[in-house]
């Protein structure tokens, strides 16, 4: 076996290998031989001098080998060297949303040679434990390979490192697993304008607000960017009858195209959607003010007519003990004149004071 440099850089010789570069895996089936001849290129320099193209020769020495008569060339092939190529993608991407699930396809491509194993890793050192994710491949007849990684054990969010061993200068990437969180406050409350309002509104990556009622939508906010503890007016599709239970959901713009599309999913926490469910009352109309002045009735008069038997008059209380003087007991008539002056007094006051 003979491999032999087709076109070397100039002011060079052309460099040639023998059977001792070169190792030989025999395999024997079914009545037919077949080997394979492994040549060791780690030392080639592939300069940019030269397309790196070689000859591969193998011949058969007739001293060496007696079944032969004369020498033969029984194989010659065309051999070009390349720089060893390996590079991955994964799906449904380097980035995993919650919606997105754990689970990551990790797909690659090598120019390397059928069988050769690689191995795919990702590692979390800044986890608590640390953890490695590692997974060995083997080259396929056309150059692929694959793994699958799941990445439930991180806490959320978090960035670390995928690569193929060996060749992360070319297939270093950043993994990360984002966080969406989200909070709502749905008082209960009456409609106003048509409209309801949630309260205390953080949504992390933007999204909507649903109203459902009976598995039916009542209303539907607007599009929503990032907000934190902002306040959101949701106009109704419908009117209420009375009051109802109507729960209020935190929606994910998950392809983020502004719109609210069937598959977008629920905010969650603790594995559970980010809602609320209030009592909201339909909007009450207003009452006609038949609130009047208060008139104030007239006094009404009161005539008395008095029956004064004649007497006489109580003599005046004696100054006994130099005192400055006692009550002086009133007279019959005396009497009858304050109950006149009182019932007057009451009638001028209003009925309601009697």
């Amino acid at each position: 076996m003979r491999i032999e440099e087709l076109d070397p850089e100039p002011n060079t010789k052309a460099e040639t290998y023998t059977a001792e570069d070169q190792r030989v895996a025999a395999q024997f089936g079914d009545g037919d031989g077949q080997f394979a001849v492994l040549w060791d290129t780690s030392s080639v320099d592939l300069g940019t001098g030269s397309n790196h193209t070689y000859g591969f020769e193998l011949t058969v020495d007739e001293t060496k080998n007696p079944p032969f008569s004369e020498n033969q060339t029984l194989l010659t092939e065309r051999v070009t060297l390349v720089e060893p190529s390996v590079s991955i993608s994964a799906d449904p991407g380097y980035t995993l949303a919650p919606w997105d699930g754990d689970q990551m396809q990790i797909s690659g491509e090598a120019n390397l040679l059928p069988g050769t194993t690689l191995n795919v890793r990702a590692l979390h050192e800044d986890g608590t434990p640390p953890r490695l994710w590692q997974s060995d491949v083997g080259v396929s007849g056309d150059g692929t390979f694959g793994a699958t990684f799941d990445f439930s054990n991180p806490d959320r969010p978090a960035e670390f490192p995928l690569w193929v061993q060996n060749y992360e200068e070319q297939t270093r990437t950043t993994v990360r697993l984002t966080a969406a969180r989200a909070s709502i406050l749905f008082p209960s409350q009456v409609v106003k304008n048509d409209t309801v309002t949630v309260e205390r509104v953080t949504l992390s990556r933007g999204g909507f607000l649903r109203l459902i009622v009976d598995n039916e939508a009542l209303g539907t906010s607007g599009s929503l960017s990032q907000m934190t503890n902002g306040s959101v007016d949701i106009p109704l599709n419908t009117s209420l009858d009375g009051p109802t239970n109507v729960t209020a959901t935190a929606i994910v713009d998950a392809n983020g195209n502004g719109e609210l599309d069937a598959d977008d999913p629920a905010y969650e926490a603790s594995g559970s959607p980010v809602a609320g469910t209030a009592v909201i009352e339909p909007e009450t109309a207003t009452e006609p003010n038949n609130t009047t002045a208060t008139q104030t009735a007239a006094p009404t008069s009161m005539e008395v007519t008095l029956h004064v038997n004649d007497a006489e008059p109580i003599a005046p209380v004696a100054n006994n003990n130099n005192s400055s003087g006692g009550f002086v007991p009133l007279s019959p008539v005396t009497t009858l004149v304050a109950v006149v002056a009182a019932l007057l007094l009451a009638a001028r006051r209003g009925p309601d004071r009697l």
